[in-house]
């Protein structure tokens, strides 16, 4: 009976010792995606803020906008 027992123990410790690998692999999985995801903002916004800082840039972006047709879909709702 004590083997039987032993035996068990050592199963269960093992059955423990894979579930917190496997959670501790998923964590470093998720925290390394959320880093990404950061980064990927981050060179998203650093982009952002670098093309549109200058004042030139900005008079130049709204007066090259075309507005003629912006009114074109509103005949097609009735």
């Amino acid at each position: 009976m004590s083997e039987e027992k032993e035996t068990s123990d050592i199963m269960t410790t093992i059955g423990i010792i894979i579930v917190i690998l496997v959670l501790v692999v998923g964590a470093f999985y998720f925290f390394k995606a959320r880093i990404a995801k950061q980064n990927q903002i981050a060179a998203l916004r650093a982009s952002l803020a670098s093309s549109s800082q200058d004042l030139n840039n900005i008079q130049n972006e709204a007066t090259s906008l075309d507005f003629t047709n912006l009114d074109s879909g509103v005949k097609n709702l009735k």
